[in-house]
């Protein structure tokens, strides 16, 4: 017998989180009788058959009123070292990106210069301009 003790997340799914292989045991066990344990869990007779998924951890689930049981498969957590090389991977194309960024805003602030220079010297001759024709105006009146 084996025995399994479950957090139910719902009436016909519960989480296992205990598992004891040999649990009556005289020198392994638990120290209980089975009437005892199933006040705190349940007796079952085996757990279904594990299947081995790249990168994935099994999670063992027990529904309370079929007593079925059975696994769910999720994404394991990268090794310490993957993810660090995964953070200094997305630093490196943050700090590119900031780069780019930086050196787009430096070429928008050239061509903001230049047209400024550019509106600078249009006023500039405007101004010349309105005072040539200020000027002949002036000359003709005269005369």
């Amino acid at each position: 017998m084996i025995y399994i003790q479950f957090e139910n997340e719902t009436e016909v799914r519960a989480f296992v989180n205990f598992i004891h292989y040999n649990p009556l045991d005289p020198n392994e066990g638990l120290g209980k009788t089975a009437d005892e344990l199933s006040l705190t869990g349940v007796l079952i007779e085996a757990l279904p058959q594990l299947e081995k998924h790249d990168g994935k951890d099994a999670k063992l689930y027990f529904n309370p009123q079929t007593k079925e049981l059975w696994y769910e498969y999720v994404d394991s957590p990268l090794p310490e070292n993957d993810r660090i090389a995964q953070l200094e991977q997305n630093m490196k194309a943050l700090m590119l990106s900031a780069t780019d960024q930086y050196e787009q805003t430096l070429a928008i602030e050239d061509k903001t210069k230049a047209t400024m220079l550019a509106t600078t010297d249009l006023f500039e001759q405007t101004l010349e301009l309105d005072s040539r024709i200020e000027a002949l105006e002036n000359a003709n009146e005269a005369t």
